[in-house]
């Protein structure tokens, strides 16, 4: 699956973690506990983060947490409900995360 159209210039393929979510049934996403919500934002933002840093030559910290905050956002928006709300809600916060995890120092 490719991208949100909304979704500008991200320079991977989309994760299959986020491609999954999509095609969950709306009524069960929104039926998840808070804490599972969240780990499946989390869960999506560590794969962006793999994702980006195997496909691209020269990867980089902040380039990196830029595409995934943006790539939440987006995506968040388009899925709705309250999984797409905590993508919008958390995008910087587990774009740091995910980044931190991706590129240690």
């Amino acid at each position: 699956m490719s991208w949100h159209p909304d979704v500008p210039n991200i320079p991977i393929k989309k994760p299959k973690e986020l491609e999954k979510l999509e095609m969950m049934d709306r009524v069960w996403l929104d039926s998840l506990p808070p804490v599972e919500v969240q780990e499946k934002v989390d869960e999506i933002a560590h794969a962006i983060a793999r994702d980006y840093k195997k496909q691209v030559k020269n990867a980089d910290f902040e380039t990196c947490q830029e595409i995934i905050s943006v790539a939440l956002r987006v995506t968040g928006s388009a899925i709705g409900g309250r999984v797409g709300q905590s993508m919008v809600a958390s995008c910087d916060t587990a774009a740091l995360k995910a980044s931190q995890n991706a590129f240690p120092e």
